[in-house]
């Protein structure tokens, strides 16, 4: 009896070390995003569509992406000197997608999601997909100031993309010179 309650007394000891023990764990999302392009053409009336094509290596067997697009945004600017806080919400409408793939779009207060796949079967470990959007921007309300803010690439996934285009064509000529990205 004392040889088991020996035993037992160990193999708790054991397995609470191990089990114990925090362990890093990095979680990733089945897939790379070989190349991401996104094209954005900006209207007079400020809406903005953007094309987005993304060329996905999948390394676990997925049925396809999830897209978050975000119509809130709470900015922090410098403006003459004074620190401003702001909230914008810019809507966010005619979603398709492009590619021929299944998709369902859901939305959300804070944006849209998209879900490009098929649930009844696994993508390709390659696959394209090309959707597009609308954005309706507003006046930033910074004193005169104008300027588009936009996040090129969005999405809050656990992915490595491995390389990133985009182009932004404007409604009309601009001082090239006052360009900023960050």
């Amino acid at each position: 009896m004392r040889k088991l309650i020996r035993i037992l007394l160990t193999l708790t000891i054991v397995l609470g070390v191990f089990v114990g023990t925090p362990k890093k764990v990095e979680a990733k999302a089945g897939f790379d995003i070989d190349k991401h392009v996104v094209e954005m053409e900006v209207h007079e009336d400020g809406s903005i569509l953007v094309t987005e094509t993304m060329d996905v290596h999948f390394l676990t067997s997925l049925h396809g992406i999830y897209i978050n697009v975000p119509k809130r945004y709470n900015m922090h600017w410098d403006i003459n000197g004074i620190e401003q806080y702001k909230s914008y919400k810019f809507p966010i409408r005619k979603v398709k997608v492009l590619s021929n793939h299944k998709y369902e779009k859901t939305n959300f207060d804070a944006g849209i999601q998209i879900k490009i796949g098929d649930a009844n079967k696994y993508a390709n470990e390659y696959e394209t997909y090309k959707f597009q959007y609308e954005i309706v921007t507003r006046d930033l309300d910074l004193d005169g100031i104008q300027m588009l803010f936009m996040n090129i690439v969005s999405g809050n996934w656990e992915a490595d993309t491995h390389s990133v285009e985009f182009t932004i064509q404007m409604p009309k000529e601009f001082d090239r010179t006052k360009l900023q990205f960050d």
